[in-house]
């Protein structure tokens, strides 16, 4: 490459950009916290609950079996008493001596009370032997025996819960018993389980399972680093290698890492090759784009120079038609004014000499013989129509200058269907004559642009969809937004176009209308603001089936040159 465009290259060369995003290591570090987190939430809202639960019905289950085993001893003395080996009332002596000996656990113990509510035997607490407990109640008012008996009664065997006193403490815990009923002498056999028993257990287990998690989350933390450290490290290094690329493009990087590392290495060594191949022809190209250039400006200026002409011609033909008629009505109104100075003459005259009743019926047979009252009226229509023309004038005039880019406006962000209102309000005198309109906008981001060519677009679009109205019609204005693009369409129930005035619409200078009632610039110059705004604009119309104009335009973009 030459000196010349190397220097040129580092001219036109952009700044560096600053790195974004989060580090590697950052992020798998954010990941494993998150499993700590998650983890740790698992454990406390979920396997906490659950072993609370499973623990429990196991512990059910258990109490549930040992009442069969006490249960079985009962039945064992009464089927040896009905043997004859024991008198009953020795079987059963026998049988509540040994049930009172039972134990299990630390505290474990079973007691026997009858159906109605007497205690038979209590092994912790002796002196509720022989008492009658059936309105016996918890330290919540639970009749504690009763409902034993219900249960036994209902279902031959239940579970109850109720507060108790564990053994050798005052204070009343949660306490779930299991009871069943022995017929044959109307015992009912029971034993119960502490929760604080469980929450012992649960605590136990709590803590072994949470001195697992935690090594297991370092365990887990540590490899986590040493894999970030372990991706990060050859990942800086091809970062590092990309940005000396800026200034050479020579040096290459030994490919190195994980698999996919090094095919990204591979590949940035291919390309700063075929890059360094690539700018050896740069001087050739920039010379070719030097010429291209200066060729592009020729044919601009050759179009240019047509459009002049072009432009020339129908500014010629477009003032010269409301000038013709402009004049062709002030010579009108001079003649009617040369008749009614003549009638005021007259009157003056006469009525000095006569001064009689004559006279005012001869007045008013010269004001009909020269039609002074048609000459007023058509007096006030032809200043009218001189107006009308001269504000054709303005607008011709208007849209030249908006061709050639005369007012090209301000660029700021815009609301569409606040700048739809004001086109509305611009065009109402011709709408309202001869359309209703219905508005149904939808809720849209701002538009980048100059707001006063848009709004001259959209004036222009309404005003051509009431003229294409031959009677009392309809416009709807629509507004809506679609992947980022602000759409606006404008439709009329008016006569609609055939294929060819459709294809030709946006050439300049084309109309439909009649000779010397349109520029023919409009719609082009409506097109050619659009379409500098980065937008498009298009037409769906059919004969006698009215038209439908969408313009769409970008929802972000940089603010365009005014002057472009």
């Amino acid at each position: 490459m030459s000196e010349h465009g190397a220097d040129r290259a580092e001219a036109s060369r952009p700044a560096p950009e600053q790195p974004g995003g989060i580090k590697i290591i950052y992020q798998m570090l954010s990941v494993c916290l998150a499993m700590i987190i998650i983890v740790g939430c698992g454990i406390s809202f979920y396997l906490v609950p659950l072993f609370h639960e499973e623990l429990l019905d196991n512990e059910r289950t258990h109490i549930r079996d040992l009442v069969e085993s006490a249960y079985s001893v009962a039945t064992n003395y009464y089927e040896r008493s009905v043997n004859g080996e024991f008198s009953e009332q020795d079987a059963r002596r026998r049988a509540l001596e040994r049930i009172r000996q039972m134990r299990y656990g630390d505290s474990g113990y079973f007691w026997v009370n009858d159906m109605k509510g007497t205690m038979v035997m209590h092994p912790v607490m002796p002196e509720l032997n022989g008492r009658d407990m059936y309105d016996f109640t918890d330290f919540t008012g639970k009749y504690l025996f009763r409902e034993f008996a219900d249960v036994c009664r209902r279902e031959g065997r239940g579970y109850v819960s109720y507060r108790w006193p564990e053994p050798g403490v005052d204070q009343p815990v949660e306490k779930t018993s299991h009871v069943k009923l022995f017929k044959p002498w109307g015992w009912v056999i029971g034993t119960g389980v502490y929760t604080t028993e469980i929450q012992r257990s649960l605590a136990s287990m709590h803590k072994e399972l949470l001195v697992a998690t935690i090594v297991l989350l370092v365990v887990l933390a540590v490899s986590t680093m040493l894999i970030a450290l372990r991706i990060a490290e050859p990942v800086n290094r091809l970062a590092q290698f990309s940005n000396r690329l800026r200034d050479d493009l020579t040096i290459r990087i030994e490919p190195e890492g994980a698999y996919e590392l090094q095919c990204l290495a591979i590949a940035l060594n291919t390309t700063s090759e075929r890059l360094s191949d690539t700018l050896v022809s740069r001087d050739r190209l920039d010379a070719a784009l030097a010429s291209l250039t200066a060729l592009q400006e020729q044919i601009i200026r050759s179009e240019k120079m047509s459009s002049v002409g072009q432009l020339a011609a129908g500014m010629a033909h477009e003032i010269n038609n409301p000038a013709g008629f402009i004049n062709s009505n002030l010579s009108t109104l001079r003649r009617y004014v040369g008749r009614l100075a003549e009638f005021i003459e007259y009157l003056t005259h006469h009525i000095a000499n006569e001064a009689s009743d004559n006279a005012l019926q001869n007045t008013g047979e010269k004001r009909n013989l020269l039609k002074i009252d048609r000459i007023l009226t058509d007096s006030l229509m032809l200043i009218e129509e001189s107006l009308e023309g001269i504000e054709r004038v303005k607008r011709i005039v208007a849209d030249l200058m908006s061709f050639s880019r005369a007012d090209s406006g301000i660029v700021s962000a815009v609301d569409i269907n606040e700048a739809l209102e004001s086109a509305i309000n611009v065009a109402s005198s011709e709408i309202r004559q001869k359309a209703t309109l219905v508005r149904e906008y939808g809720t849209l981001p701002e538009v980048v642009c100059c707001p006063q060519q848009i709004g001259r677009v959209f004036v222009n679009i309404l005003v051509n969809a009431a003229q294409a109205l031959e009677e009392k019609g309809r416009i709807t204005v629509k507004t809506w937004c679609q992947e980022k693009i602000v759409c606006i369409s404008i439709a009329d129930t008016g006569i609609g176009m055939d294929p060819e005035t459709m294809r030709r619409i946006f050439d300049p200078f084309f109309t439909s209308k009649e000779v010397g009632s349109g520029t023919g610039l409009g719609l082009y110059i409506a097109y050619d603001i659009i379409r500098k705004h980065g937008g498009d604009i298009t037409v769906q119309s059919e004969p006698c089936g009215g038209s439908t104009f969408t313009v769409s335009l970008p929802a972000a973009r940089p603010l365009p040159d005014p002057e472009a």
